[in-house]
């Protein structure tokens, strides 16, 4: 059995970044004044957990159970020793953790979709358990909102002599759940080599909805930065 993310976490970064950048900024003006520590959930390869712990002064945990992603997040972190004291990643199921220390905010970056509605209720308690009273909740906007399909979308990348092209889309699989893929394919000098393919279920939320499940869950709207959505602890 492959490990989740085995193949798109090589890739991730190449196609990510550019996508990310706006992001990045928005979550940095997000934790500023975080003096007492930030939750990320789903950290992923690393790309917003630096630029939190570049922004933030305080703490940061960062949580991503995928192995494939984090073995990115550490060699990140091994190229920046500044950040090695006050950067702890853990290994594990979000809907599972249990910090030593209460934290300022908690930060999810393109990860809701994973969640059904029955594991975003248990995501919802540890956010709120995690927190400090008055605590912020930010996260970017949840897209896909619906399940309907999405057509194929190609991109492709060229590093030294290999050209990279991705295929992205997604079909309906049923109450609700949207099954997402992602098609690789490395051509080395005009022959082509690697075929890669992904698979995810997801599980859209529409912001209409996302609102009733914080409201249900303690938390209550606030502002947040362009591109962002924000909830602070009652």
């Amino acid at each position: 059995m492959t490990d989740r993310y085995s193949y798109m976490a090589q890739y991730h970064e190449l196609f990510a970044l550019p996508y990310k950048e706006p992001t990045q900024r928005a979550v940095a003006k997000a934790v500023a004044d975080c003096a007492n520590g930030v939750l990320e959930m789903g950290a992923g390869t690393g790309l917003v957990t630096e630029t939190i712990a570049d922004a933030c002064p305080g703490e940061i945990f960062a949580v991503e159970p995928a192995a494939p992603m984090r073995a990115v997040l550490m060699s990140r972190l091994a190229r920046r020793p500044d950040l090695q004291r006050r950067v702890t990643v853990l290994p594990q199921d979000a809907v599972t953790v249990k910090l030593p220390v209460k934290v300022d905010a908690v930060v999810l970056i393109s990860m809701l979709l994973c969640f059904s509605p029955e594991r975003r209720a248990q995501l919802w308690r540890v956010c709120r358990e995690s927190l400090n009273p008055g605590g912020l909740l930010v996260q970017d906007r949840p897209e896909p909102a619906t399940a309907d399909p999405i057509p194929p979308a190609a991109g492709s990348l060229q590093v030294g002599r290999a050209r990279y092209d991705i295929e992205y889309a997604g079909v309906p699989a049923g109450d609700g759940v949207l099954r997402l893929s992602w098609s690789y394919r490395i051509t080395v000098c005009d022959e082509e080599g690697i075929e890669e393919r992904e698979e995810i279920d997801a599980y859209p939320i529409s912001e209409e909805e996302l609102n009733a499940e914080l409201d249900e869950a303690g938390f209550e709207r606030a502002d947040a930065p362009d591109g962002l959505l924000g909830w602070r602890l009652r």
